[in-house]
């Protein structure tokens, strides 16, 4: 007897079978599943538990015998399944009281479903829409499942238990730990994907890197030595709750300070991963190449380390992109409409990373922009989810921070007050907001003057320079002047020597 196939040959890829998939996925989903647990408030062995019996059956349609001869090729030019292949796993599991499962295996493709009309649907919950499609699973499904048993011996766990938590929130993991196992071994299997150990986090190992490479900064004047005090006070914060603020300027340091504190809370908390949400790509960009600089231990690839996700990105190597792209590093960065896409999606091409988010701790930048004022209080509801039942940490900043969970008309729609400790004291952040604005200093000529007079003037001044001029034709013919005037300057300096 020919072997039953989860997925058919392409191109140089063999055909796999359908024993080997349930087992790959079943097992990448039930370790993600521990490594969930370990910071799980509510759970013990229960989420694995109800992965497992997703994992076994998520496929179990594909057994039926149409859907066999199109996976075999044989006289069959679809792409297609002819058959809904998810609906007899989520049967079986509804038929067994395992709901859980069954809404994982009936999501695992199109994405988990408005959950109130779903509820109307009674006896057909978690189950195809079409009638029909329906009947005929359930004329097959003892043939199906006993095809099942004698390549895959399942025996599923104990009796679902109702989760006492948020479960909005535990609905999406459930579904994150089947999709990513789901994708992942397929993705394998096709070549798509190298499954290699990333580096580890290693908060007290890089937190001493961090240490080295600022102390070897230079500089000590008055705007260095509060940046050295910033990044001691961030770096020795004692914050006993999940949420903190930084409200410190811009200059003052806190890419290298904040990252100080999220080692910190890292070592303190056993964390998983580090996130840093910035609002722009230029600002990403700057941060990574810090971290890259400042985090690394010896022998580790940049990249591995510190994932750097957005649009514009730009990865040497494949592999490292795939992995890096599941928020897997043990440092992310990236924007905060990819992270809160994630947190709001139900499709699993989104929710995929999702279970990788527990144990983490997390750095919000300009923290009151990263969304809509409307669209902030059911966010701030999943943060202190992820932080009362996750054992998630978060960091909210800014420059001039908004403290929205504050702000009296979010008050009427039920925003959550945690307690949020300030990780600098009034008396530095009034210093660093001094500094600040006696840093800049605006200068203008009240008298026009010709092109070379104002080169010749920009250049006296001390210290980095900003132009600003009305037009771009005047920004780039000035561009220019600047151009030809340090190409003679160093055409002079060569005759000299």
């Amino acid at each position: 007897m020919e072997d039953y196939l989860a997925h058919s040959a392409k191109m140089e890829y063999p055909a796999q079978t359908y024993l080997a998939h349930i087992q790959g996925v079943d097992m990448r989903a039930v370790q993600y599943a521990k490594d969930v647990e370990q910071h799980a408030k509510y759970l013990k062995n229960e989420l694995h538990d109800i992965v497992h019996d997703a994992a076994c059956l998520h496929d179990l349609g594909k057994l039926e015998t149409e859907n066999q001869m199109v996976l075999r090729g044989h006289g069959h030019d679809q792409r297609h399944l002819p058959i809904n292949h998810v609906d007899a796993g989520s049967a079986v599991l509804v038929k067994n009281g395992y709901g859980y499962a069954a809404l994982a295996v009936y999501s695992h493709h199109k994405g988990l479903p408005n959950m109130q009309a779903e509820s109307m649907r009674e006896t057909a919950i978690f189950r195809d829409e079409h009638i029909k499609v329906r009947q005929h699973t359930d004329s097959v499904l003892s043939d199906l499942l006993q095809c099942h048993q004698s390549v895959f011996l399942t025996e599923t766990c104990k009796e679902e238990q109702p989760y006492p938590g948020e479960i909005s929130v535990f609905i999406r993991m459930v579904l994150s730990c089947l999709a990513d196992a789901d994708h992942t071994d397929t993705a394998v299997t096709y070549g798509k994907a190298v499954e290699s150990e990333l580096p580890a986090l290693r908060a007290e190992e890089r937190l001493a890197a961090l240490d080295q490479y600022v102390s070897k900064l230079e500089g000590d004047d008055e705007r260095n030595r509060l940046r050295r005090e910033m990044y001691l006070v961030c770096r020795n914060a004692r914050i006993n709750s999940d949420f903190s603020s930084c409200d410190s300027p811009v200059g003052s340091g806190k890419t290298t300070a904040v990252m100080a504190h999220l080692l910190q809370q890292a070592i303190k908390r056993n964390a998983r991963h580090i996130f840093v949400i910035l609002p722009y790509t230029s600002i990403i960009q700057q941060s990574v190449d810090i971290y890259r600089k400042a985090l690394l231990l010896p022998g580790e690839d940049p990249e591995a380390v510190v994932a750097e996700l957005h649009s514009r990105v730009d990865f040497q190597n494949y592999n490292t992109r795939y992995l890096t792209s599941l928020w897997r590093a043990p440092i992310v960065v990236t924007t905060a409409v990819a992270f809160f896409e994630t947190l709001a999606s139900n499709r699993p091409s989104a929710l995929r990373w999702f279970h990788e988010l527990p144990g983490s701790v997390i750095f919000i930048d300009k923290a009151h922009n990263a969304l809509l004022l409307k669209l902030l209080p059911i966010a701030w509801n999943w943060m202190n989810v992820l932080a009362e039942e996750w054992n998630c940490y978060w960091t909210l900043a800014s420059g001039s921070l908004v403290r929205y969970w504050e702000l009296k008309p979010l008050s009427q729609v039920g925003m959550k007050h945690p307690c949020v400790e300030e990780l600098v004291y009034a008396d530095l952040q009034k210093r660093l907001m001094m500094y600040e604005k006696g840093r800049i200093r605006f200068c203008f000529q009240e008298k026009p003057v010709t092109r070379k007079k104002l080169i010749e003037w920009i250049h006296s001044a001390p210290g980095p320079r900003l132009l600003i001029v009305n037009t771009v034709q005047s920004a780039a013919v000035l561009a220019d002047d600047f151009l030809k005037d340090l190409a003679d300057l160093m055409w002079n300096t060569y005759q000299l020597h």
